[in-house]
């Protein structure tokens, strides 16, 4: 039951639910690379979109890796942050929900998205959302991003960011046609930096 919940991976917020059907997609795309990092992968819940050959999980709650580790023995946990260089590189970074998480310290938006940055292997991609509580930090985080990889996507989303039971239908309907997807009064933002340049430098400020 709990892996099939896993698989569903149905968010109340449709905003959320757009969010991941852009990453699923984007991971499916990627298929095949050697190893993936899930930062602030929780209970593991993302896992089943993962189609990398190793899967990363990184959590700053212990109880979290291990509940992850149990329902998904062949997967590797840490328990770490993205405020802290990660544990392990990977070929695909990903981070959602977490820089614009209430319990995340908004002014070291940077110094995570650095630390992302840092855990990306040469020709990897990173994929992370943010959101109206990282605004300020938006054209830094572009500048950041530019000269690291080949290509940057930016998506701005967060339209619909409310709990209901049509999250799923909603989130197809954004899908399909942008200009539902916006709303001025919370920006939220799905990048996706595709393609590292190797010995390419960041540097987060404080």
């Amino acid at each position: 039951m709990r892996s099939f919940f896993h698989s569903l991976r149905i968010y109340r917020h449709a905003s959320n639910q757009l969010m991941m059907l852009w990453l699923r997609r984007d991971l499916q795309l990627l298929a095949g690379r050697d190893t993936a990092v899930d930062a602030g992968c929780g209970r593991f819940i993302n896992r089943p979109s993962f189609k990398a050959r190793r899967y990363v999980g990184v959590d700053n709650v212990q109880e979290n890796i291990e509940y992850g580790r149990r329902l998904y023995p062949d997967a590797t946990g840490h328990v770490g942050s993205i405020l802290t260089p990660l544990p392990e590189q990977g070929d695909v970074v990903v981070c959602t929900l977490v820089l614009n998480n209430k319990r995340f310290p908004h002014d070291r938006t940077l110094e995570g998205v650095g630390n992302l940055i840092g855990a990306v292997r040469p020709g990897g991609d990173l994929l992370f959302t943010m959101g109206q509580v990282n605004a300020p930090f938006e054209a830094a985080v572009d500048a950041l991003l530019a000269p690291c990889f080949a290509r940057v996507e930016k998506r701005v989303y967060g339209r619909f960011n409310i709990s209901t039971y049509l999250s799923y239908p909603l989130a197809w309907l954004m899908d399909a046609f942008p200009a539902l997807r916006t709303d001025p009064k919370n920006r939220m933002l799905y990048y996706h930096a595709a393609a590292k340049k190797t010995g390419s430098t960041h540097q987060a400020q404080p």
